[in-house]
């Protein structure tokens, strides 16, 4: 079935939507999620510093690694809404890289950095080697580790996204992040384990109320656990409201918005455009949940030939003279 969720600092899974989010009381009292003992390991994201300190730092100190870090991750993030400061960016990564590895040191700050530019650019295989490589000089790194959760989750690789994902929650970096949450949750979804998967799903409203994608993806996990055999009458009953409950609180929040379209399409169609789903037939709710999933096969066999036709590009210009 296909779950949510999208791509780091903005980047995902599901409806693209930057990490906005907002408390309300999850629907369900969802168990305390399991954190770091104390100390928890250091945040090695650059700390904010303008733009004019970061470049007088640089020019002071060629080898101030956390001013290279600082002013690639500020024009990465510019590069949003004005595309023309990922070039500046890639270059600022290129030349501290450069710089440092001279002085015989690397970053993978900078590493992450040029590995979401990757993504930006429509290589995620870059990317994820980028962000791996960082991960093994900063094994706590907050944002390879959620960009590699969310890579993973998009080739179904949900015990590796888990993996990072479930550390990242354990920080103090990630734990208060409903992004985390959300891509946690499509991890545990994805490897059956489907009471955490809704805890997370719950945790990441609890954090971002107006974020409409967890209650989407909590509508589907409902719709699946009321589609299971051995439930009785009442059990069935009780998941459907849930997932009606859910389904229609993420069309209320999602409202014209373009980037749910699909979701919205899907939401409309597993309500009975407006029939409460409570009356509806769980055989064809769990008919309509296999075509979601077929649907998210099918884009997922798109998603493996643009790669295939990536590859053959990057092969057949490594081939040429």
């Amino acid at each position: 079935m296909r779950s949510v969720g999208w791509l780091v600092a903005g980047v995902l899974t599901g409806c693209h939507a930057p990490p906005v989010q907002v408390p309300a009381q999850p629907v369900a009292a969802p168990t305390e999620p399991p954190v770091a003992e104390e100390p928890v390991p250091k945040d090695t994201s650059p700390a904010p510093r303008d733009e004019r300190a970061l470049q007088e730092a640089i020019a002071r100190d060629l080898g101030d690694a956390r001013a290279w870090e600082g002013l690639a991750w500020l024009y990465y993030l510019r590069s949003a809404d004005e595309p023309g400061y990922a070039l500046l960016a890639g270059q600022v990564v290129a030349q501290g890289l450069a710089t440092l590895a001279r002085r015989g040191t690397t970053s993978a700050d900078l590493q992450v950095t040029r590995g979401l530019l990757a993504l930006a650019a429509g290589r995620p295989d870059a990317a994820r080697r980028d962000v791996e490589a960082a991960l093994v000089l900063a094994p706590h790194h907050p944002r390879a580790l959620l960009l590699v959760g969310q890579l993973a989750l998009t080739t179904h690789d949900y015990a590796r996204a888990w993996q990072a994902l479930e550390l990242l929650a354990a920080l103090r970096s990630g734990r208060g992040e409903p992004e985390v949450w959300l891509a946690l949750g499509v991890a545990e979804r994805g490897l059956g384990h489907l009471e955490a998967a809704r805890a997370a799903y719950e945790r990441a409203i609890q954090l971002a109320p107006a974020d409409p994608r967890p209650r989407f993806n909590l509508g589907l996990l409902y719709v699946a656990l009321s589609a299971r055999v051995e439930l009785d009458m009442m059990q069935q009953e009780r998941f459907m409201r849930s997932a009606e409950r859910h389904l229609l609180g993420f069309l209320d929040l999602a409202g014209d918005d373009p980037r749910y379209a699909r979701e919205r399409a899907q939401a409309e169609r597993l309500l009975g455009r407006g029939a409460p789903v409570v009356r509806g037939d769980p055989e064809l709710l769990a008919r309509e949940a296999r075509l979601l999933d077929a649907q998210r096969i099918a884009d997922e066999l798109d998603r493996r030939r643009l790669l295939e036709r990536e590859q053959e590009a990057l092969a057949a210009e490594a081939a040429a003279p």
